[in-house]
């Protein structure tokens, strides 16, 4: 399994943990601070070792990293190591805009700037990942016509945001029902003082955007693609903060639902899936998949 050690300035943090997210998801063993570090280590021993495990080390690049001192006490052992071995192994990536260090002024960089994966893509290949592999939950939408697991990354998306916002509605004692086989759609809803409410949410397969609807409803699946009128965005961050607004202004209005919340998030298993479960655990599931993948609720 390649590696690589993610060189950055704590200032870009975001960006670089998005993109250890997206590394690990293709196989890549990633040294990112932030999973490696715990509390009573020694940092500078805990880096050294990262450094020396690993394949690549991949030097983030903006105007924060090249005022930083730590990204540079990093950079400087690696950076002999390969002079003495002449092997490729510091992979510059180009975040934001900056002055290129004099050291890594010949060497050609992986350019973030203007499009993550596009950059992303380019530094997978790098790293020896198949251009057909480089896929991601972040990137399916723009490999639609050009791979054919496509699909399958819509589906971890779904299922991920299925599973926090049934996280987020059982903190507000909300009932979350999902549509049916590939509707890609849920409802949250719940009884107020005032009468029930909702909001739904839906995967426009046209364009790959999730939208929104207010009608009041239980079940998704009794709504049309026309009530879905308010585009929220196409990220699984949008969705969620899009909701949680939603619920938290209701409880600053309506306060807490009362009745009991429910979850109805299985879907009936299609012909083939079956195949590869014994009897005993589709006895148990009674035919049906959750989409919920949580800890909060039981199903």
């Amino acid at each position: 399994m390649v590696s690589i050690f993610l060189c950055h300035s704590s200032k870009d943090k975001p960006f670089v943990e998005k993109l250890a997210k997206n590394l690990m998801q293709l196989g890549i063993k990633v040294w990112f601070d932030k999973y490696e570090i715990n509390v009573g280590d020694s940092i500078t021993r805990k880096i050294n070792d990262g450094i020396k495990t690993t394949d690549f080390l991949g030097i983030i690049l903006s105007p924060n990293s090249v005022k930083s001192e730590w990204v540079w006490n990093e950079l400087g052992p690696v950076y002999m190591k390969q002079m003495l071995k002449k092997k490729k192994i510091i992979l510059p990536i180009l975040y934001q805009n900056c002055e290129i260090p004099d050291i890594l002024i010949d060497k050609k960089y992986v350019d973030f700037r203007n499009e993550f994966n596009k950059g992303f893509e380019d530094l997978a290949l790098t790293l020896g990942i198949k251009k057909r592999s480089i896929i991601s939950l972040d990137s399916w939408r723009e490999y639609r016509k050009k791979t054919d697991n496509w699909k399958d990354f819509r589906l971890k998306e779904y299922k991920l945001l299925v599973t926090k916002i049934v996280d987020l509605a059982f903190e507000y004692n909300w009932s979350v029902w999902t549509g049916g086989n590939d509707k890609f759609s849920m409802t949250i809803s719940a009884h107020l003082k005032k009468g029930s409410k909702s909001i739904s949410l839906i995967l426009n397969k046209n364009n790959n955007n999730y939208y929104a609807s207010f009608n009041k409803v239980i079940n998704p699946n009794n709504l049309q693609k026309s009530d879905f009128k308010q585009m929220v965005g196409n990220s699984i961050n949008e969705c969620e903060e899009y909701v949680w607004r939603f619920l938290k202004e209701s409880k600053k209005k309506n306060g807490v639902p009362t009745s009991k919340p429910f979850y109805h998030v299985t879907r009936f298993s299609k012909k083939g899936e079956l195949e590869t479960l014994t009897f005993e655990i589709v006895e148990l599931i009674k035919n049906k998949i959750s989409y919920y993948e949580g800890d909060k609720i039981r199903l």
